[in-house]
């Protein structure tokens, strides 16, 4: 089939994004929140019993306990009714307009763990407790595929979690680096590179203010890694560097989302727009000079 030659203002925003944190920050709460007002559309794979956080927005759901389940999960998408130029999977009478898979990092877990059973099945001087190097490589391919299977679903959303992995200065504690956790030392970097939004989730500081609010960081700090894939110049960004919500949205992403999908299909011109850096000046190539 040849390749077809689109245009980039037709293009129709699919976010793939991840919210990563601590436990008990509200990752789970607020990738539900990518729902429709009024509508049960998004399904929850749950591979960590976090269901109970999100029990009031009365969501539908399925239990990832082992690899197995995912793959299952996977078919069910796979082979849903897909109507044309509709985003969204029919499974049985229930539509869904997109997925999350709540924690993706326990997903990975499962996944290496499950490597390293069936080697120790063919090799009995194998420790269980001992990833190779070969399953490292062969766990970050595993996650790659999984993720471009799912973005090949028509959904208009898909959703990941992670917790948060952090480095500090072993000298004064401050924060060097902030970044979504994984195992191993390349899937947080496959992960996130597939991603169009990593936010990082975070309580205030304050204990009264913790049980009120959370804050979400969506653009990178020299010591936080969070991504938007959305165009901004001259500090004048679509998306707020760093938004700061109540607790108790059902539909905060939603509209997020909505806003960044106007912002690209509808406004697509950057206003400001940035001057040229004043180092740039006009220079002439001398060996074609005269």
């Amino acid at each position: 089939m040849a390749l077809k030659i689109q245009q980039t203002n037709k293009y129709i925003p699919r976010p793939k994004f991840m919210i990563y944190g601590d436990p008990g920050d509200g990752k789970t709460s607020l990738c539900a929140t990518v729902k429709t007002e009024g509508q049960k559309d998004i399904l929850l794979a749950s591979t960590e019993g976090g269901i109970q956080t999100v029990a009031h927005l009365d969501l539908p759901y399925v239990d990832i306990r082992r690899p197995s389940d995912y793959t299952e999960f996977y078919e069910m998408l796979k082979n849903g009714k897909k109507e044309p130029g509709e985003l969204g999977i029919w499974i049985g009478t229930q539509f869904f307009r997109g997925i999350v898979i709540d924690l993706f990092g326990h997903l990975v877990q499962m996944n290496l763990i499950s490597m390293v059973q069936d080697a120790k099945g063919k090799n009995a001087e194998r420790d269980i407790d001992d990833p190779s190097e070969y399953e490292y490589k062969k766990l970050n391919f595993r996650m790659i595929r999984q993720i471009n299977e799912l973005s090949s679903l028509p959904l208009k959303y898909m959703g990941f979690t992670a917790y948060v992995e952090r480095r500090t200065d072993k000298t004064t504690g401050a924060l060097l680096e902030s970044k979504p956790a994984f195992v191993g030392t390349k899937v947080w970097q496959s992960a996130c590179g597939a991603m169009d939004y990593v936010f990082r989730i975070s309580p205030p500081v304050s204990v009264k203010d913790a049980a009120k609010y959370r804050m979400i960081r969506t653009q990178p700090a020299q010591n936080v890694y969070a991504k938007s894939r959305v165009p901004g110049v001259a500090g004048n960004l679509p998306l707020p560097a760093e938004i700061k919500y109540e607790l108790g949205h059902t539909t905060l992403l939603r509209k997020v989302f909505d806003k960044m999908d106007q912002f690209i299909t509808s406004q697509r011109k950057l206003d400001p727009q940035a001057p040229e850096p004043t180092e740039i000046v006009e220079t002439a190539d001398e060996a074609n000079v005269g």
